[in-house]
């Protein structure tokens, strides 16, 4: 595991009653603001006090350093991931014509982003530094062993390799354009999500509803 994930499992003082969840909460809801301002070389844990309104010392009372913040931040991030994309490929998807499914699947997704546009600080930092692009590597990993599943159910015949390879494809291409979106005016962002469901349904229609090829 990334030592940055593994950094936060171990918080310093976990909490117990319903308090201190809830001061936990705003450090990290603090935290993202901070880095979703100025990046994760300003994330000092004197910035995410001041903005969440406590001490230094409240801050230490749960991680030892600004790497552990972070890793508790890419936690968080990456489990509304999982839930987004599990609820996608959900059993209902598999009968669901393919440009229905991926309009959706790409959809829920974007809408994350938009509706909380400072959690795009995430990937957008983690894929700039070589120190912890493996978080997202990882998060894809399993995002396309999610998918690689869901084809197997919609086609059962398709090879294993074959829907592997394919669910790595589509995850990787929709996570680059989706970064690449990011630091786009929203009329750019929008054609982008456009060009990349686009893309997707091409790519996956011959194997999945080779009539329409």
């Amino acid at each position: 595991m990334n030592r940055l994930l593994s950094s936060s499992a171990a918080l310093r003082c976990p909490p117990r009653q319903a308090r201190s969840q809830q001061r936990l909460q705003q450090i990290l809801d603090a935290a993202l603001a901070v880095l979703s301002e100025v990046g994760y070389e300003g994330m000092t844990t004197e910035a995410i006090a001041l903005r969440a309104g406590t001490s230094k010392g409240s801050v230490y009372r749960f991680f030892p350093d600004r790497a552990a913040v972070f890793a508790a931040l890419t936690e968080r991030w990456a489990a509304h991931m999982r839930q987004l994309f599990a609820t996608a490929v959900g059993p209902d998807a598999a009968q669901m014509p393919l440009a229905e499914f991926v309009t959706r699947t790409i959809d829920v997704l974007d809408r994350f982003y938009t509706s909380q546009p400072e959690y795009q600080a995430i990937p957008i930092q983690v894929r700039l530094s070589p120190e912890l692009q493996g978080i997202y590597s990882e998060l894809n990993r399993e995002l396309a062993q999610q998918l690689a599943a869901f084809f197997a159910l919609r086609q059962a015949d398709l090879p294993l390799t074959k829907r592997t390879l394919m669910a790595q494809v589509s995850v990787e291409m929709v996570s680059a354009v989706q970064l690449l979106s990011f630091t786009q005016e929203p009329v750019i962002q929008q054609e982008m999500v456009n060009e990349i469901k686009s893309a997707i349904f091409n790519y996956l229609k011959p194997h999945f509803e080779p009539e329409l090829t």
